[in-house]
């Protein structure tokens, strides 16, 4: 994968992984994405180190058919290959779904099965899988990516996120889970295994819960559903005065649409036992948590008894960022202004 780590294509790097990839955390499915993934040996643990270099999502080794390929690990996908890998392998695709990304933008997509994946010694076989036609993956190759490995894969597993030394566990022991912490209830997709969690967010002296999906495919930290504003307003925690207008993702099938972006501050959000503070939230078409997250503590996810724990010990306090002037979103392979947050700019500076 390439190291250069400019500033220009540190912006591409974060704004494409980031928006491409939680657009799968949305998708309606239908078919054989919910169907068991068999693996041997029966009792697994398996240790993948990971690299996100310029901070994008978590990039993992898999092999397929002896070689050694570059997969995201996406918890708010299903599994995903490139058309070129596709074509590589020589499958046959078995029909069309109609999935929709997360800006609500909707689209036939062929899916076929992938006979056998590895992980260190251990296989997992009979993979169900899109395929991404070439339209639409033009980052496969620029960043050396085969595809995307999501939660279809792993769903009878309990996964665990170290990014103090960027590995990811897989196993089927229970031996992995972390003791004395309060776990939160999972809940999922409708049609597939993108575990859904709760949190309390605080403003001030009010609360609300409000449901997010965790998605490591997402590399920001957390984003508010534009759905939750009314539920939001009813429990008196309002956004800042300003709000911003543009597009704020862009996605598997396109961009989001124009609209006015609002940014809310929260004191704090918990999960259960633990809290972040002083957290700035935007929103957008779905509500997520993403990797920066673990950033900030260990995430463990049992697929088995639906359970999510967080785990803060030993790990650095948030601190918050400074707000960038102008984001971009990719589109025809180059970059566009998605969004103009200083209003000084917006005589010098046309979105798109």
């Amino acid at each position: 994968m390439r190291q250069t780590c400019f500033y220009s294509k540190a912006i591409a790097l974060i704004t494409i992984f980031t928006i491409i990839l939680s657009s799968c955390a949305s998708k309606k499915m239908v078919g054989p994405f919910v169907t068991d993934v068999k693996t041997f040996p029966a009792q697994y643990h398996i240790t993948l180190p990971y690299t996100n270099h310029c901070k994008t999502s978590p990039i993992v080794q898999l092999s397929i058919n002896g070689k050694i390929r570059n997969f995201i690990f996406d918890t708010g996908a299903t599994m995903i290959i490139s058309e070129k890998l596709y074509q590589e392998l020589e499958l046959s695709s078995k029909d069309t779904t109609k999935i929709t990304d997360a800006a609500g933008n909707t689209q036939k997509t062929p899916y076929t099965y992938i006979p056998e994946i590895k992980m260190e010694d251990v296989s997992f076989f009979n993979i169900p899988t899109y395929i991404l036609k070439k339209q639409s993956n033009t980052f496969w190759d620029f960043y050396d990516v085969d595809g995307v490995v999501g939660s279809n894969l792993f769903h009878n597993s309990i996964v665990k996120i170290t990014s103090k030394d960027k590995t990811i566990t897989l196993s089927n022991s229970a031996d992995i889970i972390p003791k004395d912490i309060k776990p939160l209830k999972i809940s999922y997709s409708k049609f597939q295994k993108n575990p859904h969690v709760m949190l309390k967010c605080f403003q001030g002296n009010r609360k609300a819960n409000i449901e997010v999906l965790f998605d490591t495919g997402y590399n920001g930290l957390i984003d508010i559903a534009e759905s939750y504003l009314s539920g939001l307003k009813q429990k008196r925690i309002k956004p800042e005065a300003k709000c911003y207008y543009g597009a704020s993702s862009a996605t598997m099938f396109g961009t989001s649409k124009l609209d006015s972006i609002y940014t809310f501050k929260f004191d704090s959000v918990q999960f259960n036992n633990s809290a972040l503070n002083n957290i700035s939230a935007s929103t957008e078409h779905r509500a997520k948590i993403g990797f920066e997250v673990t950033n900030y503590g260990e995430v463990t996810i049992d697929y088995i008894k639906n359970r999510f724990y967080f785990n803060p010990k030993g790990y650095p306090e948030y601190k918050t960022e400074k707000v960038q002037p102008i984001s971009y979103l990719p589109k025809d392979n180059s970059l566009i202004v998605g969004i103009i947050k200083d209003e000084s700019l917006l005589s010098e500076i046309e979105l798109g």
